[in-house]
């Protein structure tokens, strides 16, 4: 064994590598560690041909809340084949909890009236949507994990504002051996 080998383990939940994770192993290397990646969560998808209903019924919904990458991966299962499903979401408010999940959104789903980038969480998305929705406006699409905590839900609720939620994926621990 070598002296001085210091190792470091960085437990992640995706199976592709993002920027943030990226960044930790190059300033790690650079301080003289070894980095090693362990996946520990994986996720299933689940409810997307109701996603897809409801991604094709646009004209009844006055926008979408995406809150994870995860969701916007979703809404792209949805749509494989049929891009067209998105033309209206392409016309209507898109709120997004931060910047990774505002940029998937635009760069992969096209939807370009991305707001909320700026949110760190759900309660700042809440309260951002809030101040951009119009009262009695029609439901907001909120496609979600099935472990969603219910900030979102209830301070729209608790302010009358409307959502329709549809859980699109499962967070799943991976068993290592």
């Amino acid at each position: 064994m070598l002296e001085n080998n210091k190792i470091v383990v960085l437990c992640k939940g995706l199976s592709e590598m993002n920027d943030k994770q990226e960044t930790y192993i190059k300033t790690l290397e650079s301080a003289g560690y070894t980095c090693e990646c362990l996946q520990t969560l994986r996720f299933e998808f689940v409810n997307i041909s109701e996603l897809r209903a409801c991604l094709s019924t646009a004209d009844k919904y006055s926008g979408l809340i995406l809150t994870s990458p995860r969701t916007v991966e979703a809404i792209s299962l949805a749509v494989k084949g049929d891009a067209n499903i998105l033309y209206h979401w392409q016309q209507i408010p898109v709120y997004c909890i931060g910047p990774a999940t505002d940029s998937l959104a635009r760069n992969q789903l096209n939807l370009q009236h991305c707001i909320g980038s700026e949110s760190g969480n759900s309660k700042q998305l809440a309260e951002r949507i809030i101040l951009n929705i119009k009262k009695d406006s029609k439901p907001l699409l909120y496609p979600c994990s099935e472990i969603a905590r219910e900030t979102v839900a209830c301070i729209l609720n608790d302010n009358g504002v409307t959502i329709q939620k549809i859980v699109v994926y499962r967070t799943l621990a991976i068993h290592l051996q």
